[in-house]
C-alpha cells in the first residue's frame, strides 16, 4: 500500500500534461501511487495517457464525459490507498523533493495536524516571468487566522499541500459546485491543524485560460463553500462570526475589483458591489471600496486605458484577464 496518493486532474491541457506526470514520477520520495482522472478531454490528452496504461505506479480513471471537478476529485479519493493525499492539475508541476520534505515534517507532528503546505511559484507562459505567490503562514489551529489574513496574504492553494486522507473522508468536495477548489481547506481547518513550511512545493503555469480567471464563476462556487462552512457551531462565537462576515465582504470586494481590472463585464462588478453595500458592512469599508465606486463610473474605453496604464505602472506579472466559463460541463 502506497504512503501517498497523488490525484492528477486532466482536462484539455495536452501541451503540459506529460510534464505534470513526470514531475510526480521523478519524486525523490517514491512511496506513492498516481491516480490520473482524465475528465473527458477532447484534445490529445487521452493519447498521451495511453503511454502510461501499464505503469506500475499509475491508476487511470478515464472518463468519456467532462463532469465537475469536485465530483472527479471525490471519485479519485474513493480509489486512494495512501495515508496522505496530494492534488495536481495537468498544467502544473511539483518540486522534486515535495513528498520527501512533507512526509518528514508529518513524522514530527502530532495527529491533529492534517495539512502540511508551502509556497507556490507562478510561471507566466507568455512573458516567461516567474514569481513566488504570497500565502498565509499557519502553524496549528488556524481557521480564524485564515479568515482574517487570506485576502491580504494569500490562500492555501490546491497543489502545494500534502494532507491526511482522513481530512477528505470527513470533508468531501462539494458536488453542487463545479469546482470547490481551495475553499475546502477552510472546512478542513475546522478540525485539523495546518503547518506552513518555507519551501516551494508547486509551480503554477499562468496561461490565458486558467480556471482562476473565471472570477464570477469562482465567486458563486466559493460562496457555496462559505455557506457550508458557516453551518458549523464555531460561528456562534462572535469573533468567528465577525471574521467570516469580514472575509465574505473582502472576498466579494476583491472579485468586483479584479473583474474591473481584468476588463470583465462592468455589470457583474456593479451587482457584486451593491450586494455588499449593506448597512451591517459599513465598518468593513476601505479605500478599495471607494476605488471600485470610482471605476464603476468610467466608460468601458476609459477603463481599458486605465488598466493598461496601471498594469505597466504596477508591473503586473500575471495575465490580467477575465474569462466567463471554465470550459467543459460547468453549468
Amino acid at each position: 500500500m502506497a504512503k501517498i496518493s497523488v490525484i492528477l486532474n486532466s482536462y484539455n491541457q495536452d501541451e503540459f500534461f506529460e510534464e505534470a506526470i513526470t514531475s510526480v514520477l521523478t519524486q525523490s520520495y517514491q512511496d506513492f501511487e498516481l491516480i490520473i482522472s482524465e475528465n473527458g478531454s477532447t484534445d490529445n490528452s487521452k493519447q498521451i495517457l495511453n503511454k502510461y496504461m501499464h505503469h506500475k505506479k499509475i491508476k487511470i480513471l478515464n472518463y468519456v464525459e467532462n463532469e465537475c471537478v469536485s465530483k472527479r476529485f471525490n471519485q479519485a479519493l474513493n480509489e486512494c490507498e495512501g495515508e496522505f493525499v496530494s492534488f495536481l492539475y495537468s498544467d502544473d508541476i511539483i518540486s522534486k523533493d515535495k513528498f520527501k520534505i512533507q512526509i518528514q515534517e508529518f513524522e514530527k507532528l502530532d495527529s491533529d495536524y492534517g495539512v502540511v503546505y508551502g509556497n507556490m511559484k507562478i510561471f507566466n507562459q507568455y512573458t516567461n516571468k516567474s514569481f513566488t505567490r504570497s500565502v498565509v503562514k499557519s502553524d496549528g489551529w488556524c481557521l480564524k487566522q485564515q479568515l482574517d489574513d487570506i485576502i491580504s496574504k494569500g490562500h492555501v492553494d490546491m497543489v502545494s499541500p500534502l494532507s491526511r486522507k482522513e481530512c477528505f473522508n470527513n470533508y468531501q468536495f462539494l458536488e453542487n459546485v463545479f469546482a470547490e477548489g481551495e475553499g475546502i481547506f477552510l472546512r478542513i481547518a475546522l478540525s485539523y491543524k495546518f503547518k506552513y513550511l518555507s519551501h516551494t512545493f508547486a509551480y503554477f503555469r499562468d496561461t490565458r485560460f486558467n480556471n482562476g480567471k473565471a472570477l464570477i464563476k469562482n465567486l458563486s462556487f466559493h460562496l457555496e463553500t462559505l455557506k457550508k462552512l458557516q453551518q458549523d457551531k464555531i460561528f456562534e462565537k462572535k469573533d468567528y462570526l465577525t471574521a467570516i462576515n469580514k472575509y465574505k465582504f473582502n472576498f466579494q470586494q476583491n472579485i468586483a475589483w479584479g473583474n474591473l481590472r481584468a476588463n470583465g463585464e462592468t455589470k457583474n462588478s456593479k451587482k457584486i458591489f451593491f450586494d455588499i453595500l449593506k448597512l451591517e458592512n459599513l465598518n468593513f469599508f476601505n479605500l478599495r471600496t471607494f476605488c471600485i465606486l470610482i471605476l464603476l463610473c468610467f466608460p468601458n474605453l476609459i477603463l481599458k486605458i486605465f488598466n493598461i496604464m496601471m498594469n505597466k505602472i504596477l508591473n503586473v506579472k500575471t495575465n490580467n484577464i477575465s474569462i466567463e466559463n471554465y470550459g467543459g460541463n460547468n453549468k
